[in-house]
């Protein structure tokens, strides 16, 4: 099983799914065979179904370990981003010292709060 967001900006019906992790952070386990999976919710799927989901349904996927359709892992994409924009980012998640921060720092502290956000 994979972790994949979807990053679309429409529900998905997805088969085959395990823990879900709703936008508003509720956990959730589906109780039939096809869930709906609604933009920024994170779940479980089978490898090739996740494959299937970042190749055309626009998802991403939510472990920083696996590459997204475009050959970026998701900490690659917040390197893209400039320090102005990852301090905005760091505002909208609360994180202590980010005005001091320098753009790996920022990186670094936005992927470990990414993480522990859907760890909990």
């Amino acid at each position: 099983m994979v972790r994949v967001t979807n990053g679309s900006d429409r529900g998905v019906m997805v088969s085959g799914v395990g823990t879900i992790v709703r936008a508003n952070g509720r956990t959730t386990t589906p109780s039939t065979a096809v869930a709906k999976l609604w933009p920024d919710d994170t779940a479980e799927v089978p490898d090739s179904t996740a494959v299937n989901l970042v190749d055309h349904y626009g998802f991403v996927y939510a472990d920083t370990d696996r590459e997204n359709a475009d050959g970026e892992s998701p900490d690659d994409a917040l390197e893209d981003l400039t320090v102005e924009e990852l301090q905005d980012l760091a505002s909208e998640a609360e994180i202590d010292g980010r005005s001091s921060m320098n753009k790996a720092e920022l990186v670094d502290a936005l992927s470990d709060d990414a993480q522990t956000e859907v760890e909990d």
